[in-house]
């Protein structure tokens, strides 16, 4: 039988409509009032206690590395009093949070799972009772064993790092980036054993937090994102590096293609930015454009050129669990070589290199 705590973070789960029709925070709706008003029955089969905690209410456009401090500290501090955690959360940044929860907690033995929903709890059309009490369906099986950061919404389970927002609109607003699902929910719960098997094994087996090392440390302010373009300005990506930033994440064409080319070409590029950022030990690590795209930058010339300049592929790593995996990185305090080595490490089930690289 096991012990759940539920961990309210506000989100549109917990909004109402106002007079004039816009989605707001609503203090009234807290995390108590949606299980009271959502789980009507007295006991659920295989959980003995649902606790709630109402840590803080934001719209999760407004989430931060503190409030992501305030999440993991509370989960860090109850951990040995709790077997699982649910952390209702906003949908604009879940993917980013569910990303740093993963790197944060590295060795954890126990399920945290996030979630929200589409519609305000209460409202015509909801989606967050059955979120929830998809949630509350896997906890309560004692047949698979889950540990981790995941993300349950809609019909899928998705390992934390993998975890992708694909719609405003619908309601499986979230995807398993570039792999399948843990899980799928219907009548029945389809558990991937081979999904799950891999993505427990990035964890540990910390039964205590005594036992949890813990990393935590984002730097989020000494990086920054590009979207390339043609005509990028190389001399506003240098005064960024001279003001401090340690880490790019390059969003770039296709496989890693790139505005890069010989020197001799005669072709206006953008090799100085490179050239720049390499001089400065400032890393460069690529994306891809496209949703579901995959940057090994091994299939054209552009890519390999840019990747001889210092860029380093992020494979099929999602945008979003880069952007917090090379914060992460740079917090930790890795030097330069051992962070490029990193990037393309699978540390929390966010990376297939091996499977890409010998691809190619």
């Amino acid at each position: 039988m096991k012990k759940v705590l539920f961990i309210a973070t506000g989100g549109t789960i917990s909004e109402s409509v106002s007079t004039d029709g816009k989605l707001c925070v609503d203090s009234k709706k807290d995390i108590n009032f949606i299980l009271q008003n959502l789980l009507k029955r007295d006991t659920v089969q295989g959980i003995k206690s649902i606790d709630t905690c109402n840590l803080f209410q934001i719209d999760s456009s407004n989430m931060s590395p503190n409030y992501w401090k305030k999440l993991i500290n509370k989960i860090y501090d109850e951990y040995d009093n709790y077997d699982a955690f649910v952390v209702c959360h906003g949908t604009d940044t879940l993917s980013y949070t569910c990303s740093a929860l993963a790197f944060a907690f590295s060795n954890i033995a126990k399920p945290i799972i996030l979630t929200g929903s589409q519609i305000p709890f209460g409202e015509l059309g909801s989606d967050a009772e059955m979120n929830i009490e998809n949630i509350i369906r896997v906890l309560s099986q004692d047949v698979i064993k889950l540990k981790g950061v995941m993300c349950l919404f809609s019909n899928k389970l998705i390992s934390g790092t993998r975890v992708r927002k694909n719609s405003e609109f619908d309601y499986s607003a979230f995807e398993s980036n570039n792999e399948s699902p843990l899980a799928y929910m219907g009548i029945k719960i389809r558990f991937n054993i081979t999904k799950i098997e891999a993505h427990n094994k990035c964890y540990g087996n910390a039964k205590t937090k005594e036992e949890i090392v813990l990393l935590d440390k984002f730097a989020l302010d000494k990086i920054m994102v590009i979207h390339e373009f043609p005509g990028l300005n190389v001399e506003i990506v240098k005064q960024m590096i001279d003001n401090g930033v340690k880490g790019i994440v390059l969003k770039s064409y296709a496989d890693g293609n790139s505005n890069v080319s010989k020197p001799d070409s005669g072709i206006i590029n953008i090799n100085e930015m490179y050239d720049y950022a390499r001089k400065k030990n400032c890393i460069i690590t690529v994306c891809s454009q496209p949703f579901h795209g995959v940057t090994t930058m091994n299939t054209y010339e552009t890519g390999l050129l840019a990747k001889e300049l210092g860029a380093v592929p992020s494979y099929d790593i999602s945008f979003e669990c880069l952007t917090v995996k090379l914060a992460w990185l740079i917090g930790q305090k890795y030097p330069v070589s051992e962070i490029k080595e990193k990037i393309v490490e699978n540390i929390k089930d966010e990376i297939q290199f091996n499977y890409y690289n010998n691809k190619k």
